[in-house]
């Protein structure tokens, strides 16, 4: 009897080393690729994140005010000179009184704006209008009343900057976003 050792050697189809190499870089640069957009997209959410708090506080600031003082008695407005970051008023036909003020936060050169009402000289914040996702500052309010007319109108004048408290890098994301609201009040 005779036995034959032979193996049949069956070849199954491969990729050479080079086309290894190849196809491997191919999928690196095409991960690459969309890691960067997937990075850009999420930088892209971020700014647009911090500008969407920078304009719903500025303008929720802005018409809060605006509805406050527009039922103020012109002759009730007082914009103390020594305190010029703030604002009294007495409502037309009522007693209630308000007070429109900006509150240092721990860092000195941030405020939040706030409204109270009541008759006190030195008012705790009642009602926080701007939260810790933005930073005030450059407060201006002022108030003047024309000399030339007989009925009673002044206008009241509110300006500031606000900047995002969200980073990138070692600035804030959106910054020197200015508003200014001029209310004419008769």
């Amino acid at each position: 009897m005779h036995h034959s050792n032979s193996h049949t050697i069956i070849h199954a189809p491969a990729f050479t080393l080079v086309e290894t190499i190849v196809s491997m870089t191919l999928i690196s640069v095409i991960f690459l690729m969309v890691i960067q957009a997937f990075n850009s997209m999420l930088l892209g959410s971020y700014l647009i994140d911090a500008r969407t708090a920078v304009r719903n506080e500025g303008e929720f600031v802005g018409e809060y005010f605006k509805l406050r003082i527009k039922n103020a008695d012109p002759r009730s407005i007082t914009c103390p000179t020594d305190s010029p970051k703030r604002i009294s008023w007495q409502s037309k036909g009522s007693s209630d009184s308000y007070t429109f003020f900006i509150e240092p936060l721990d860092d000195p050169t941030t405020y939040r704006f706030c409204m109270t009402q009541s008759s006190l000289s030195n008012p705790l914040c009642d009602t926080i209008l701007t939260y810790a996702d933005v930073k005030v500052r450059d407060v201006t309010i002022s108030c003047e009343t024309p000399a030339y007319n007989q009925a009673p109108i002044s206008n009241v004048n509110l300006s500031f900057v606000m900047d995002s408290t969200a980073k990138l890098g070692e600035n804030s994301a959106v910054r020197d976003v200015s508003r200014f609201i001029n209310v004419s009040i008769r």
